[in-house]
């Protein structure tokens, strides 16, 4: 079964106003599981970290719209495209970046769908102030290898490995496996309870 992330917390956190708190744990609890990307190769289920920030990210929006914007939402499937346009300046005002933007608009547009409201403008390409915000870009501009700046990366790792031994089994495994950090922490976890059951 499919693990689940705690919104709960993050909704009774929030300042939102009690409907609009129990309106989104309906929401979360039928749809945050599930993937919005028609891009994506697999069925599966979002992992937690997905969970999280689309909870997070919607729980603020939303909380900033009230006390930022002085919109009183009553409802959530009442969002507007004034609505997003107040939370757009708001960032871009703030001096996000694009792609802090561009994610803050998927976990939005994540919420429209689950309230049927796919039309509203609501990605980079839509919203004038975003489309004039400056791309990132995936090219560097010089090396960055530990290499080529002389750091010795297996002196690094056994000094962690004095003081965090699980830290510096976890980096081990992404030097040598290329793994990101939660996938070496998962890998860890289940070659630990692996050699666990080997011997009780």
């Amino acid at each position: 079964m499919a693990e689940i992330y705690n919104y709960h917390l993050d909704l009774d956190r929030s300042s939102l106003r009690t409907e609009i708190k129990e309106e989104l744990r309906i929401l979360f609890g039928k749809n945050i599981l599930k993937p919005i990307s028609k891009s994506r190769r697999t069925i599966s289920n979002n992992g937690l970290q997905t969970q999280r920030l689309r909870s997070l990210n919607i729980t603020a929006m939303l909380d900033l719209l009230d006390r930022e914007g002085g919109f009183k939402l009553v409802k959530v499937e009442r969002l507007r495209q004034k609505h997003i346009d107040f939370l757009v300046k708001y960032w871009v005002g703030k001096g996000l970046s694009r792609g802090t933007i561009e994610n803050k608009l998927s976990y939005l547009g994540a919420l429209l769908v689950w309230i049927n409201k796919p039309g509203l403008k609501c990605t980079a390409l839509q919203v004038p102030e975003v489309k004039k915000l400056p791309t990132r870009t995936w090219i560097t501009e010089k090396d960055k290898t530990w290499e080529s700046a002389n750091i010795d990366i297996g002196e690094i790792i056994t000094r962690i490995s004095g003081d965090e031994p699980n830290v510096g089994l976890q980096l081990l495994l992404q030097l040598h496996f290329g793994l990101r950090e939660m996938q070496s922490y998962v890998t860890l976890l289940e070659l630990t309870e692996s050699y666990l059951s080997i011997f009780f």
